[in-house]
């Protein structure tokens, strides 16, 4: 069973109502929160142990926010659990109990064990978790695509070995459903780090867990590192060639050296990184006093303990073993095999697969790497096109889309509209009736003939216009004068197809009237910063470019504003490029914009990456940082943001060229 209890925000709200916090406070917590949450919800399993709610809120607010704390641990409800179950070679239902459990949206009862997964160490017992492993289903995908069998492990280590193909897609950060590396930030390490083993890539992947935090700086660089003291290093090397203490065997084994029998390692390690010590801190106290003696006895002095016990509790806190690290080495290098021999075929089958699971915000990072890696172009949806299952040519680089892959399409709009292509229409109009006739809302409309996917009928313009004057006249059988004047509507117009009174105009010819108007249309092809805007706004990514178009021209496609940096995308309507920037969150604050908003860069600056050091400002108390050699980020500076009237008025002087 599963004792459920208040979560973050329910916690919090309650503190905040108990104990009076004033509104404003309250609400601004709340809505950090929401931030914390969103991001949790988004993220994959593997990333979720990294996402911290004090992260997210600033520091003006955390002390207030820690006294809700307590909170979270009181009880509201109990749970079947979501995939635990208990091994046991006896008679459950005596020897543990039972306990029914109904869910409030099914009804359904259903019967549990009477224990909680926490306390199984505490009797000895084992739970089994039963979980989904996406990244198998996936790896099993792609080589179903090319008729093979998933190699066996052993085949695949000889696959990857110097192969420098497979390499490069960590190097170069092109990790997007590469395991374990799809993070941003794990990105940046991996491409730092640059594994060219399967060993490596094993201790990479033990090293980015929270535990290894201390030292990763100087794993990544591959410095030479050392616990201090020799003896211990031996210890180490003599058991995985390297002296970093980064598996939890290795943890096990620094323990059994100072004393420790090896099966009571494994429990302290388990207590530490399921937090148990902290419920007891004398129990912990009483193992630190236990090891130092050991340690000055085994070493002669306590001159690094410290140093290497803060190790031992970081890492057993969120350490792995190294079995559970080379299986997730596996698991990335299957794709990333796949990935450098297989392109089309990988972001094919990828995009696939998170098309059936609803995962849109996967396919548009899938599409955006293609895009800025390989050159890959969105390819157009028009209307009489079969875009309900998405297929990528090889030989133009164009993927061309699933229509249910967009951002509020479902898969039904597709099947509709692939059902509609052969009926013959006199008119958009007539196709219009059609659509919503068949379900398909108005604003799913506006976007495809934002898209220009009704293109043989006429501009997105003119077509837009048509369905105003339609949904205004053409039902229209009476009106009242006062409307009519309103709506700046000639009365000449109204009594040339329609009976005037006193008051109104009756017994209009709507469908004559409709005529009339659309013949006035001023139709007009979209601007190129229109084109661009629209393709962001329904595809989540623009694909057209215009070299007409100034080269400092961008359209704002990324941003994450931080407490101290903020990173920002940008998508050259020149080019078709994407360029990553940074700036300090309190100037972007000054004169800031959103995603979607266009800019002109008027300055920026390319200086190296920095990264912090282990030494500390005398001064400032605060982490000196140093530069990292051929590693480089660019900084905005200084820009202009442009609106609407500048694109649509503007647009030649928009494109004059600069140096």
């Amino acid at each position: 069973m599963a004792v459920e209890k208040l979560k973050v925000k329910a916690a919090w709200q309650l503190y905040a109502g108990v104990n009076d916090v004033s509104p404003s406070d309250a609400n601004q917590i709340s809505k950090y929160i929401d931030e914390y949450e969103k991001k949790l919800k988004h993220a994959d399993e593997d990333e979720k142990e990294d996402i911290h709610v004090e992260d997210f809120i600033p520091n003006e607010y955390i002390q207030l926010f820690k006294q809700s704390n307590e909170y979270q641990g009181i009880t509201i409800n109990l749970k079947v659990h979501a995939c635990g179950v208990l091994l046991f070679d006896g008679d459950i239902r005596r020897e543990i109990g039972l306990i029914s459990a109904t869910s409030k949206t099914t009804g359904k009862r259903t019967l549990c064990a009477c224990i909680e997964g926490r306390v199984l160490d505490d009797f000895g017992l084992v739970k089994e978790d039963f979980l989904i492993v996406d990244s198998v289903s996936l790896t099993h995908e792609f080589f179903q695509a090319i008729n093979r069998p998933v190699p066996s492990f052993s085949d695949l280590l000889e696959m990857v070995r110097n192969d420098k193909a497979t390499w490069d897609i960590y190097a170069k950060g092109i990790t997007c459903c590469v395991n374990q590396c799809e993070k941003e930030a794990t990105i940046q390490k991996v491409m730092k780090y640059k594994p060219k083993t399967p060993a490596e890539l094993s201790a990479f992947i033990a090293a980015i867990r929270p535990g290894f935090a201390s030292l990763l700086n100087a794993f990544l660089n591959r410095d030479k590192y050392t616990t201090g003291e020799k003896e211990i290093d031996r210890v180490l090397v003599n058991a995985s060639g390297s002296n970093w203490m980064l598996y939890q065997e290795l943890i096990m084994i620094v323990l059994n050296y100072l004393g420790m029998e090896m099966g009571d390692t494994y429990k302290v390690i388990k207590n530490i990184s399921k937090k148990k010590y902290r419920d007891h801190p004398e129990e912990l106290q009483k193992l630190k006093t236990k090891l130092i003696a050991s340690w000055k006895d085994k070493i002669g002095n306590n001159d690094n303990f410290d140093k290497v016990w803060q190790v031992i509790q970081d890492s057993a806190s969120y350490a792995f073993n190294s079995s559970h690290s080379a299986a997730m080495m596996g698991d990335s290098l299957y794709q990333a095999w796949f990935k450098a021999h297989n392109t089309r075929l990988f972001y094919e089958v990828a995009i696939r697969h998170y098309q059936q699971k609803g995962k849109k915000d996967k396919i548009d990072a899938l599409v955006k790497e293609a895009m800025k890696f390989y050159g890959y172009k969105m390819g157009d949806y028009r209307f009489g096109d079969d875009n309900r299952q998405v297929s990528i040519d090889e030989e133009t680089h164009i993927i061309y889309p699933n229509m249910s892959s967009l951002k509020g399409f479902g898969e039904a709009i597709g099947e509709t509209l692939y059902d509609l292509k052969d009926n013959k229409y006199e008119s958009f109009i007539d196709l219009y009736v059609d659509m919503i006739s068949n379900g398909i809302n108005k604003t799913i409309i506006d976007k495809l003939i934002s898209i220009n996917y009704f293109c043989k009928f006429g501009s997105p313009v003119k077509l837009k216009k048509e369905i105003e004057y339609y949904n205004l006249f053409y039902n229209m059988k009476t009106i009242r004068k006062d409307k009519a004047e309103s709506l700046g509507l000639s009365f000449d117009l109204l009594r040339k197809y329609g009976n005037e009174t006193e008051k109104q105009f009756n017994k209009i010819n709507g469908p004559e009237l409709f005529k009339e108007f659309c013949s006035t249309i001023k139709d007009r092809e979209l601007t190129p910063h229109e084109i661009v805007l629209n393709e962001y706004n329904v595809y989540g990514m623009p694909k057209s470019s215009f070299n007409e178009i100034n080269n400092r021209h961008f359209i704002v496609v990324g941003l994450e504003s931080k407490k101290t940096i903020t990173n920002i995308s940008l998508y050259s309507i020149h080019s078709g490029k994407i360029t990553d920037l940074k700036m300090w969150t309190n100037e972007f604050n000054r004169n800031s914009f959103e995603e979607g908003d266009f800019i002109f860069v008027i300055s920026y600056k390319k200086q190296n990456k920095r990264e912090p050091t282990d030494m500390i400002n005398k001064k400032t108390g605060k982490k000196i940082y140093r530069d990292i050699p051929d590693q480089y980020e660019f900084w905005l500076n200084d820009y202009d943001i442009l609106t609407e009237a500048d694109y649509l008025n503007n647009e030649e002087e928009l494109a004059h060229e600069v140096d």
